[in-house]
């Protein structure tokens, strides 16, 4: 989906509908199914994605909730957001933030909060980077492994700390003291419009389901 703001408007819909009910879940699975490229992070994402959702279910379980479901919607927004950020592309939130600026006539705002969406995924990315990097370092030093989780936690957190106050420091050399004018062109194609409506679709069907479920439980 090239429309950043068709592909946002789709994604909050279809991961309200996974997390509202489980047949959203299914329905947003179709979804992406049919109208995506099916991609998915790196398999050691996932594994760690998954183990979170697996704990956070046993606890919700636990404590007396519904475990299954819980499970079964977070892997549907999880599915989602896996799609959302495969597809980003450089300069998209930016754009995105400009042109809801200008619509809502505060386009300096605008194009602050799109800035920092951009270098909030940026920093993300080179995280990674310095993840693995500071990971190998770690293991080569064999340290147990409380140690070695904290050491690398540490590591990452001052490395994260210096790339931002050198990004800070870029921005102030460069006069950049808040706001600025973009004016983005958007590219929408058809396959676009079929895929958002479609998604729209998909959280309506789910929301009127729900009530329905409400209305004969009372």
């Amino acid at each position: 989906m090239g429309d950043p703001r068709l592909r946002l408007l789709s994604v909050a819909a279809l991961s309200v509908a996974a997390f509202a009910s489980v047949p959203g879940t299914a329905l947003a699975a179709v979804w992406w199914l049919l109208f995506t490229r099916r991609v998915l992070p790196a398999p050691k994402t996932v594994l760690y994605l998954g183990v979170t959702v697996l704990i956070a279910a046993l606890a919700t379980a636990l404590s007396g909730g519904e475990g299954p479901s819980y499970l079964v919607r977070c892997a549907g927004v999880l599915l989602i957001a896996a799609y959302a950020y495969a597809q980003q592309r450089d300069g998209d939130l930016l754009d995105l933030g400009a042109w809801l600026g200008a619509r809502l006539g505060l386009p300096r705002t605008g194009f602050d909060l799109g800035l920092v969406g951009e270098l909030a995924l940026g920093s993300l990315g080179a995280a990674a980077a310095d993840l693995a990097e500071i990971r190998l370092a770690v293991d080569q030093k064999r340290l147990p492994l409380l140690a070695g989780w904290f050491a690398v936690g540490t590591a990452l957190l001052f490395t994260e700390l210096r790339r931002g106050r050198e990004l800070a420091r870029l921005l102030a050399l460069r006069g950049y003291t808040g706001g600025g004018v973009l004016i983005p062109r958007f590219q929408t194609a058809r396959a676009d419009i079929v895929a958002a409506c479609a998604a729209i679709a998909v959280l309506i069907i789910t929301l009127a389901g729900s009530r329905d479920i409400f209305i004969l439980s009372l």
